[in-house]
This record gives C-alpha cells, structure tokens and sequence, in this order.
C-alpha cells in the first residue's frame, strides 16, 4: 500500500534515512516542482507509483519516492532488486506526453552519470542504463509506463543505486566497513539527500528538454560516460541470438552500433556481455 500523503515534513518527522525538506527545497531552486514520500519500507516504489497512476491516484506534480528498503524490488528482464546493505533506491513518477519513449531509459542513464560525476562519483555507463565504475556495476535503471483511467501514459522510472560498490562511492570517502557505526549512518543520510536532488534535478531537467522538444539528444555530448566505448562485446538480442563485435558508440536514434567486420549494425535492444563472460 501507498502511505498517505504528507504536505512537509517536520525535523521531528523525517525519516533517518533521507532529509525531504532538502530534496525539495534544492528542485524546487532548480525550478522542478515535485511531491516527495519517503516510506521506511515498501515492496517496490515502481510499484507503488504504477499502481497508483492505474487507478488514477497520481500527483498532478511529478512525484519522487524514495525508500530505505525495498522488499520486491524489481530490475530489468525480470531481475529483483537485492538490497545492499546501504543503497539509495527510488522512483521518479510523471506523465508522458506524446514523444517517442524509446530514448528515455538511454537519456536517464546518462543523465544520472551527469549528476553523479558532477558529485565526484566517477561512473560511467554501459548500454543502455546500466550505471558502473570501473570495479563493477553499481546500480541501474528502469523505467515503466502506465495507463492511467483516462487513457493517458504515466512514465515510472525506478533507480537503484549501491552506495557501497566495488570502490567507495563519492570519491573514496565513503567507508565500507563502518556502515555500522552512527557516524556512517549520519553520512549516509547525507549522501543519499545530496545524491538524490542531485539525480532527479538532473533528469528531470533533461526529459523536460527533451519533452518540449520531441528531438533526439545530442548523444556525443556524453561519449566519456560511455563505459563500453571501442570494447570487444557481445549483444545478445534476449531472443537467444548473440552476435560478436567492437562497440562503436550510439546511432543518434540510441542505438547500439556494433562493428562486425566491416560492417556496422544498429540494436535497439538487448543486453551487452563481455567476451569472459562467455563458456
């Protein structure tokens, strides 16, 4: 179930775990109107907010949670989300209006590896959404559409984020091993407030351009986040197909070009592995 709405929040009444009166405070300066609820626990907020479009619920604002804990969290083809110890994970709900859907899970990535570098965390990210430093994969992205009662789409997009990956976060000065302690609990409080007015400010701003617009982005724009850039890979179609090939960046509709031999083909969808990950 969806708790009920609340219009702020008091210090004597904010969760541990995130500062809301922060997060809102800092879009509503970057001009982002959004309605905020910070369950301690929920199945999934995708689900929470999906369920709530269907049945004709939503916020007129974009509406943001954000959850300490999340029991059914789901990723992409099909995945569940497994709760690190200590993670940010929340949702982004708004409506969608008549674009093409295909470039947003892409122009979410990359917007949250702008946000994230611009915090000194060094990710990149590998197609489409995956979001990775150099040690490994620290979160991802998944996004969902509804149909609320009046027939129009609600656009849910989910992110998933470890804040304790194969290297610290935020430049080395998180600590892995002192989750435990209050000083560490405290500063996570603080980075997931920091990181999440950060990630939503900065996607938020780029699907309005990109609404108002209806164009494609500027692709290039990103190519150093770009994890998989000159990579031998192998995309899998998720039809059981795996084709072999140099990653060589993405076509301006967001596809994935792939260089076999001479030729370069274009994947809309599928998932990319690396040469050991196979036999």
């Amino acid at each position: 179930m969806v708790q009920e709405k609340k219009a702020s929040f008091t210090p004597s009444e904010a969760p541990f775990f995130i500062d809301p009166a922060r997060v809102c405070s800092s879009l509503r300066d970057a001009g982002h109107d959004v309605f905020l609820t910070c369950p301690e626990e929920t199945g999934s907020t995708n689900t929470d907010l999906l369920v709530r479009a269907r049945r004709g619920e939503a916020s007129d604002k974009t509406e943001i949670r954000v959850a300490h804990h999340q029991t059914g969290g789901r990723g992409t083809h099909g995945r569940s989300w497994e709760n690190a110890r200590e993670s940010l994970l929340f949702s982004i709900g708004l409506p969608l209006p008549a674009v093409t859907p295909a470039p947003i899970p892409l122009l979410v990535g990359f917007s949250s590896a702008e946000a994230l570098r611009r915090e000194g965390v060094p990710v990149f990210i590998k197609w489409p959404n995956d979001i990775w430093t150099q040690s490994g994969k620290l979160g991802g992205v998944l996004c969902e559409l509804a149909k609320t009662p009046s027939g129009d789409n609600y656009l849910v997009i989910g992110i998933g984020l470890n804040l304790r990956g194969g290297e610290d976060v935020a430049s080395g000065r998180y600590a892995a091993d002192s989750v435990s302690t209050d000083t560490a609990d405290r500063f996570c409080r603080e980075l997931r407030t920091r990181l999440l007015a950060g990630m939503c400010g900065t996607i938020l701003s780029r699907l309005q351009a990109y609404f108002r617009t209806g164009r494609m982005p500027d692709w290039q724009q990103w190519t150093e986040y770009d994890y998989l850039m000159d990579r031998e890979i192998i995309l899998d179609n998720n039809a059981g197909e795996l084709q072999a090939g140099i990653y060589r960046g993405i076509s301006e509709s967001g596809a994935l070009m792939l260089q076999v031999g001479d030729v370069i083909r274009c994947y809309a969808a599928g998932t990319v592995r690396f040469p050991q990950e196979q036999g």
